[in-house]
């Protein structure tokens, strides 16, 4: 039973010989986007894309991309991220005013579980901006801490729950240790 699902899921996987990357974004209109690789620590223009009216575009190639994280810069310069890898063929919704928050991903765990991450890395870089910008309040110092506290959860749980998944691998192989504060 087990053989033959792995067999059939690699059979899907070894089909796949393009990508079809379909991006909806509510509140854009009609522009150019374009694809930003990173390699080291250069980056580089992968391709451009029009952006339909209705805030609709796919990014295609006739063969895959080579899997890593990218940058798509949209037409008014904002940006979002997506990590590829093998399965190329899936669809990212969100809206304009909150690209991160509203992020709905169709098809892919690899970009489920990184958008959910980063749903939680943009409230911890949220509130650590007015901590740096000296509200040192016990209600701030404590949302930090459980939105820390959250992180390395939902990391430890995907760890668990999905150890050899692309994001998995891609998340833990560059995370920083955790910070311990020495009192004196």
């Amino acid at each position: 039973g087990n053989f033959i699902l792995c067999f059939l899921i690699h059979q899907n996987m070894m089909a796949q010989k393009s990508a079809n990357i379909e991006i909806r974004i509510d509140g854009y209109s009609e522009g150019w986007c374009k694809m930003i690789g990173m390699y080291g620590d250069q980056n580089y223009i992968v391709d451009s894309f029009l952006m339909n009216k209705n805030g609709h575009v796919v990014l295609k190639n006739d063969s895959l991309f080579a899997q890593g994280l990218y940058y798509i810069l949209l037409p008014d310069l904002k940006n979002i991220s997506i990590l590829v890898d093998e399965n190329q063929k899936f669809v990212l919704m969100s809206k304009k005013e909150t690209l991160v928050g509203s992020m709905k991903v169709i098809d892919h765990t690899c970009n489920e579980l990184y958008y959910k991450s980063l749903v939680i890395q943009e409230k911890l870089d949220s509130v650590s901006q007015l901590i740096k910008k000296g509200n040192t309040s016990s209600e701030l110092k404590n949302q930090y801490d459980l939105f820390s506290q959250q992180k390395i959860i939902q990391l430890s749980e995907i760890k668990i729950t999905h150890p050899f998944n692309f994001f998995t691998i891609f998340k833990t192989s560059g995370q920083n240790p955790v910070f311990i504060e020495v009192k004196k």
